[in-house]
C-alpha cells in the first residue's frame, strides 16, 4: 500500500497517510496479543474462544486484503485522471502485479498445500516484478502490444479462411472431374500463389486501419510542410500555421513553440507561444548545465515528458522548471537548431488516439523541427528589419516635425547633388513650388535664385569641407521681390570623416532690416535715448 502511494506519487505528508496506517498497527497489535495469549480467552465471545488462531489468521488476511483493493483502487483512480499514455501504461503494469499479487494472496489462504505454494511463488514474483517497476523507466506498451497480438490474430484467422475456402470450393467444383484432387492442389496453388500476396497486404493495412490511429505518409507530410510554410515571414502567423499543420496531419491534441528570447552564461529564457489550447503562456527559464538543456542544446536529441518525470537525472536538476513544464501537459519536446546553436524547442502534446510517441513519430517531428529552423530564422530576421525599419520611419517623422517646425529654411544635399531635406519655412522663405519635392536636384532651388553665388559656395564645400556662416545674399525672388537673406553652409562628415553631403540653413531678415533702416533714419532727426525706447517691430 505505501509502495504503491509512493509510486503514484501521493502526498505522503497528508493526514490520510497516517490515518491509514494506524488500522495496520492496531490490527497487528490486536493479533500478537491474541496470538501469544496476551489477552484472556475471556475477552472473546464464547463462541470463538476455542478457535483464536482462526480468529488471528482471518483477520489479518482480511486486513491485508484492504490494503490491496485500497491501493487497486488508488491505482485506477491516477489511471482514469492521467493522460499521459507512457504514465498510464506504467499504472497499467502497477495495477496487472497488484492483482497477480491479490490473486497469489488469496492462494495462499486456501487450504491446499500445493495452492499455498503457487500463491506464494506468484506473490513473491509479483513483489520482484513491483521493485523492477520503480527502477525501469522503459516498459514495453501494453496497448500497442495486445493490439499487435489481435492484429496478429486476425490476419491468421483470415488467412486460414481464405485457405480453406478456397480448396473447399475448388474441391466442390471439380469434384466430378478425374484425378480431382490434383486437379484441386494445382489450381489452389496457382489462385493462392497471385491473389493472395495483394490480398493478405490489402488485409494488413485494413487490420492496421481499424486497431491503430491513422497512418501517414512520411515523405508526403514533408513535402506538404515546407510548402506551407516555406514563404510565411510574420512570426506569430508561422507558429499558428505550423502548429495547425502538426495537429492536423499528426492528429495531435495541443502543441506550442518555445522560443529563446535571450541567454546568458547559466541560463536559457523562453517565451511560450501556444495553439489554441489554453495553457500558462508566462515565459519560462532552463539552466544550461543540466542533463535536459544538455540533449536538447548540444545533443540535439528529443525529450519525453515521461522522462523528465521518472528519471531523476531530469527531475531533481531544474524542478520549477519541470514542474512549469508539466502543467503545459507536453508529451514530447523536439529542440530546433540553427547553425549548431539552440533557437527554439517544439513542443508536442499527446496523440487524440491516446497512443504513445513510436521511433518514426519522433524522427518525423524532428524533420518537421529541422524544416521550421530556416523559416524561423527566416521570420525573426524579417522582425528585425521590421522593427528597423519602424524605428526608422518614427525617427524620420520625428526629425521631418523638428524641421517642420523651425523658422530658419533647412535644405540638405547628398553627395550627388540631389535634395534630401527640404523643410516648409525653405519653401515659405524662397518661394518654391509644391512640385518642387526631396529627391530632385539642387539646380532646381537655384534657379529660384538667379545671379547668388550659391552654386560656387555650395561646390567649394564639397571640394574643401569649408563651413560658411552667416553669408549675405540678396536675390530677387518671384512673387516677393528683393529680399535679404543670410546663408550657413557645413559639409556633413560620417564618423570617418567621409563627405556624405551638404546642410545650408537659410535665414529671412528683409523685415530686420528694414526696421534697421527706419530706425537708422529717426537716429537722424530724434535723440538716441528716444529711437531706443522705440518698439523693435
Amino acid at each position: 500500500w505505501l509502495f504503491t502511494r509512493a509510486f503514484l506519487q501521493v502526498d505522503q505528508a497528508s493526514k490520510f497517510k497516517w490515518w491509514g496506517i494506524i488500522p495496520a498497527l492496531l490490527t497487528s497489535g490486536l493479533m500478537a496479543s491474541l496470538d501469544f495469549g496476551y489477552l484472556p480467552p475471556s475477552f472473546l465471545p464464547p463462541s470463538i474462544r476455542n478457535s483464536a488462531s482462526t480468529l488471528v489468521f482471518w483477520l489479518g488476511a482480511g486486513v491485508i486484503e484492504l490494503y490491496l483493493l485500497h491501493a487497486i483502487w488508488s491505482a485506477l483512480r491516477v489511471q482514469r485522471a492521467m493522460q499521459s499514455p507512457r504514465h498510464r501504461n506504467r499504472i497499467q503494469f502497477l495495477l496487472l502485479t497488484l492483482i497477480v499479487a491479490a490473486i497469489g494472496f488469496g492462494l495462499i489462504l486456501s487450504q491446499t498445500i500445493l495452492l499455498q505454494e503457487i500463491g506464494l511463488l506468484i506473490h513473491w514474483l509479483a513483489s520482484l516484478f513491483l521493485v523492477y517497476l520503480s527502477i525501469s523507466a522503459n516498459l514495453p506498451d501494453i496497448r500497442t502490444s495486445v493490439k499487435e497480438s489481435l492484429g496478429f490474430m486476425t490476419i491468421v484467422s483470415l488467412t486460414m479462411v481464405i485457405y480453406l475456402g478456397t480448396i473447399y470450393a475448388l474441391e466442390r467444383a471439380l469434384a466430378s472431374t478425374s484425378h480431382s484432387y490434383l486437379k484441386t492442389a494445382f489450381v489452389a496453388a496457382i489462385v493462392i500463389t497471385l491473389f493472395y500476396p495483394p490480398l493478405r497486404k490489402a488485409i494488413s493495412v485494413s487490420v492496421r486501419r481499424l486497431l491503430f490511429r491513422r497512418q501517414y505518409n512520411t515523405r508526403q507530410i514533408i513535402k506538404a510542410y515546407v510548402q506551407t510554410i516555406n514563404n510565411i515571414l510574420i512570426m506569430q502567423d508561422l507558429i499558428a500555421v505550423s502548429l495547425s499543420f502538426i495537429r492536423e496531419e499528426l492528429n495531435i491534441q495541443h502543441g506550442a513553440y518555445f522560443l529563446i528570447q535571450s541567454q546568458n552564461e547559466s541560463r536559457y529564457y523562453f517565451s511560450i507561444h501556444p495553439d489554441s489550447h489554453k495553457a500558462s503562456t508566462e515565459p519560462f527559464s532552463l539552466k544550461k548545465e543540466t542533463l535536459f538543456a544538455r540533449r536538447l542544446a548540444v545533443e540535439g536529441q528529443s525529450i519525453s515528458q515521461y522522462s523528465l518525470d521518472i528519471d531523476p537525472q531530469f527531475c531533481s536538476a531544474d524542478p520549477i522548471c519541470i514542474q512549469k513544464l508539466k502543467q503545459l501537459k507536453i508529451e514530447q519536446y523536439v529542440p530546433i537548431k540553427r547553425n549548431n546553436d539552440l533557437i527554439a524547442i517544439l513542443a508536442v502534446g499527446p496523440f487524440s488516439s491516446g497512443e504513445a510517441y513510436a521511433l518514426r513519430d519522433i524522427e518525423l517531428l524532428s524533420t518537421l523541427a529541422n524544416q521550421t529552423a530556416i523559416a524561423l530564422e527566416n521570420a525573426r530576421l524579417f522582425d528585425n528589419v521590421r522593427q528597423n525599419l519602424e524605428e526608422i520611419t518614427r525617427i524620420k517623422t520625428l526629425a521631418d516635425n523638428i524641421f517642420a517646425s523651425i523658422e530658419s529654411g533647412v535644405i540638405t544635399i547628398d553627395t550627388q547633388g540631389q535634395i534630401v531635406v527640404l523643410n516648409q519655412a525653405a519653401y515659405r522663405i524662397l518661394n518654391l513650388p509644391p512640385s518642387l519635392q526631396p529627391g530632385g536636384n539642387v539646380n532646381e532651388i537655384f534657379n529660384y535664385l538667379p545671379g547668388t553665388p550659391l552654386p560656387a559656395l555650395l561646390r567649394d564645400v564639397k571640394n574643401t569641407r569649408r563651413s560658411y556662416h552667416a553669408y549675405e545674399i540678396s536675390p530677387k525672388i518671384t512673387g516677393r521681390g528683393q529680399v535679404d537673406l543670410t546663408v550657413d553652409l557645413s559639409p556633413i562628415l560620417d564618423s570617418g570623416k567621409q563627405f556624405k553631403g551638404t546642410a545650408i540653413v537659410i535665414n529671412d531678415y528683409t523685415e530686420t532690416k528694414q526696421l534697421q533702416v527706419v530706425q537708422n533714419l529717426f537716429r537722424k532727426y530724434l535723440s538716441p535715448a528716444v529711437v531706443d525706447r522705440l518698439p523693435r517691430n
